[in-house]
């Protein structure tokens, strides 16, 4: 009986720490996540579009004003940041030019993957739209709950 009392009881703190191990790496990627956002409206400020791909040598600038921007995506994203976890999209409005990326659509794919529950219940589950698509050919990304990914889109 005392054998079986242990076995239960460190049955169930392997599980609460499986789950609160979970727990604290999706809130890493989400604060992560936060300040990728950060870098991004940075990049905007100086460069007056999104980057039109997620790499930190990208350095488009608007349209028409320069051919490249002064600074790089990579200037801003903060030192240790795992730029791999997250899948980008750069978006601009469907019938004008390519580079006018006014939009981006970015997801990071969390341990918790109960779709619509938790922390998938806050994110935006955004697709295509007959307004708004890829910017400069970019490819869309994955906005699926039921595979772990957190998805925001901006603006």
């Amino acid at each position: 009986m005392v054998i079986f009392m242990i076995t239960l009881i460190l049955g169930i703190v392997l599980v609460s720490f499986s789950r609160a191990k979970k727990n604290v790496s999706d809130d890493q990627k989400l604060a992560q996540l936060d300040l990728v956002r950060l870098a991004l409206e940075q990049y905007r400020a100086q460069c007056k579009v999104y980057p039109n791909t997620f790499a930190l040598t990208a350095d488009n600038a608007y349209p028409g004003t320069q051919s490249t921007c002064s600074v790089t995506l990579g200037d801003f994203i903060v030192p240790d940041t795992d730029v791999t976890l997250f899948s980008y999209q750069a978006l601009g409005a469907t019938g004008i030019g390519s580079g006018y990326c006014s939009a981006y659509h970015i997801a990071v794919q969390l341990e918790e993957r109960v779709p619509n529950q938790g922390k998938l219940a806050r994110d935006d589950d955004w697709t295509v739209s007959g307004n708004q698509g890829p910017c400069s050919g970019a490819s869309a990304i994955s906005s699926d709950d039921a595979t772990g990914w957190y998805d925001i889109k901006h603006p």
